[in-house]
């Protein structure tokens, strides 16, 4: 892949969105994570955004092949003084998940294939 196609690949993940369904439940299966790491539980318009906030401007990108072969982008920010870090998952036009990684080092050491595009 050049770099130009990484850049517009990346760029087409930056515009992905939530399915409706899949947001609610998210938001419902991760909520006392949120509480533990950001001291509330975000409702399902609020996940959409700090996850729209998240892509758009991320402390690290990472891309990574799924155990489907599928072609993922994992979106991070990270929480300042912590070890915690949210990631957004994005997948073929559509995020897929946003969670709070209690201990990002945990996080990326289950994802050692992921390598940083960003």
């Amino acid at each position: 892949m050049t770099p130009e196609e990484r850049v517009a690949e990346l760029k087409s993940h930056r515009k992905s969105d939530w399915q409706e369904r899949r947001l609610r439940a998210h938001a419902e299966k991760h909520g006392e994570d949120f509480i533990k790491v950001i001291g509330r539980a975000p409702t399902p318009d609020q996940l959409r955004e700090l996850s729209r906030s998240i892509v758009n401007q991320p402390n690290a990108v990472l891309a990574e092949i799924n155990e489907k072969g599928q072609l993922e982008y994992h979106f991070i920010r990270f929480i300042q003084g912590s070890e915690c870090a949210i990631i957004v998952t994005s997948r073929a036009g559509f995020t897929r998940t946003a969670y709070p990684a209690v201990v990002y080092e945990d996080w990326l050491s289950r994802h050692s294939a992921a390598i940083e595009v960003q």
